[in-house]
């Protein structure tokens, strides 16, 4: 029978008394429904968490973990962060009410390098691991209300901060060249496929039938019987309907547009960084083929995409895992449970739950291929 294939960071920071006075804006947001309700803001402020706070941050956390996670911090454990590392923690609150929340510690990078658990990097959480003499800002728990997710604000609890507050160890995560050489990545060997990376696709499911707008979780039985083995690469807490509860995962919305140009900004990706823009980069289609179509031709328009990055909600589509210390610890139980599905074969992003580079996910899937097939 064949194989049915089936297609499916903690960061924190310090910040000074910052306001967004983006007054009677119109801003549509995801209510509870799944559906797009207005949602009127007359001001978002960016401020660190003060004792007479718990009650606010209590009902928030009441409404973040109402699934029944045991995750919820006493009023010792916020009056001891607050008194030991004032300036880590961080609340956004809006027309008056808190609605998210930044906790974070300072530890040494030696460690948290190495494999660790969240009680060991928290001391059991009695924070007496944090001090001021540590490397690393190491986030403990970043959270925003249900109601006002889709907005941003846990990117606006970050942005505030003054890069001279940043730990020293933070700027080593980047390359620094004293050369012209303006890439991220450091690898002697950069580049995609020729054609791109749907070309290479279409060429691997040449002569496989491919059904489209199509629910493998509605229709697993139908699918299973299809196949020794299924390939599966959704969400992985999906698959088993939740029942350990829901992992958390970044979502991406995207906005495409034609232009009446042969270049908007002469590169195939620009990142944004400031707070001021909506989206976190743009990306410009055709240079990622040099400008070229199939036969060789300049091409007198171009596409664009603004990529705008939100937190995920039952309903988006899933694209990045939150790899903390609390996921880590749920997938480890989903992971659990998948070792058990013996006709089942959970791979990418999703189905592991691991942030994957192409390079990195097409050398897995090799791998198992030659594991599965010899």
């Amino acid at each position: 029978m064949p194989t049915h294939l089936q297609h499916g960071v903690c960061s924190h920071t310090f910040v000074r008394f910052q306001e967004y006075p983006d007054a009677k804006l119109g801003i549509f947001a995801p209510s509870k429904t799944n559906s797009m309700d207005p949602l009127e803001i007359n001001k978002v402020e960016i401020r660190n968490l003060q004792r007479e706070d718990y009650d606010q941050l209590a009902a928030s956390f009441t409404r973040v973990y109402a699934d029944g996670s045991d995750v919820f911090w006493t009023p010792e454990q916020i009056d001891k962060l607050i008194r030991i590392f004032p300036e880590g923690q961080i609340v956004v609150v809006i027309d008056d009410k808190i609605v998210g929340c930044a906790l974070s510690i300072i530890v040494h990078y030696d460690d948290v390098k190495n494999d660790h658990t969240y009680a060991q990097v928290t001391g059991n959480e009695t924070f007496d691991t944090h001090t001021r003499k540590g490397n690393i800002l190491y986030g403990i728990e970043v959270f925003i209300h249900p109601d006002y997710r889709g907005l941003r604000l846990a990117r606006r609890m970050y942005e505030g901060r003054d890069c001279k507050d940043l730990p020293a160890f933070i700027i080593k995560r980047l390359p620094v060249r004293l050369t012209f050489d303006n890439n991220y990545f450091n690898a002697l060997y950069q580049g995609i496929p020729v054609g791109g990376y749907t070309k290479m696709v279409a060429n691997m499911l040449d002569g496989v039938e491919v059904r489209l707008g199509e629910d493998y979780l509605e229709k697993k039985a139908e699918y299973d019987a299809l196949a020794e083995k299924v390939i599966y690469t959704g969400p992985i807490d999906a698959y088993f309907d939740y029942q350990m509860g829901y992992l958390e995962y970044r979502s991406v919305r995207f906005e495409t547009e034609l232009l009446d140009k042969p270049n908007f900004q002469g590169n195939a990706a620009v990142n944004y960084t400031d707070a001021q823009t909506p989206w976190t980069r743009i990306i410009e289609h055709k240079w990622f083929e040099f400008g070229k179509d199939d036969e060789g031709h300049d091409l007198p328009k171009t596409v664009i995409s603004r990529e705008y990055s939100s937190e995920w909600k039952p309903g988006d589509e899933p694209y990045y895992p939150v790899n903390d210390e609390k996921n880590g610890a749920l997938y480890q139980k989903y992971k659990e449970l998948a070792e058990k599905e013996k006709n089942v074969i959970f791979g990418g992003r999703l189905g592991e739950y691991k942030y994957y580079d192409m390079d990195a996910v097409i050398a897995s899937a090799l791998e198992m291929c030659e594991k599965e097939l010899g």
